[in-house]
């Protein structure tokens, strides 16, 4: 198994995501793609539960984790006034 990583500028971004996974597609990468928040690897957050989207082998569509920690911080963070928000960056692996 093979690992790259793909910055992107901004993980909320979709059609700048979909553009790059279409990309990745082209060149060959078939297999199934995650997508985490860089503020979630710097936290150290790993495996399925660290995925903010991911797209199935093949596919070249965005889908979202019935369940994610970065989402659930996301949700926490964006509900108090003055709470702290991560960055916007992420990347690709696959």
């Amino acid at each position: 198994m093979r690992s790259a990583c793909v910055y992107t500028r901004d993980y909320r971004d979709l059609d700048h995501l979909r553009r790059i996974l279409t990309m990745l597609r082209e060149l060959g990468v078939d297999g199934w793609i995650d997508y985490k928040r860089d503020c979630d690897t710097a936290g150290g957050l790993y495996g399925r539960g660290a995925l903010y989207w991911y797209s199935p082998p093949g596919a070249v569509t965005i889908e979202a984790p019935r369940w994610s920690v970065g989402r659930e911080m996301d949700a926490e963070s964006a509900a108090p006034p003055g709470s702290v928000a991560s960055g916007p960056s992420g990347s690709f692996t696959g």
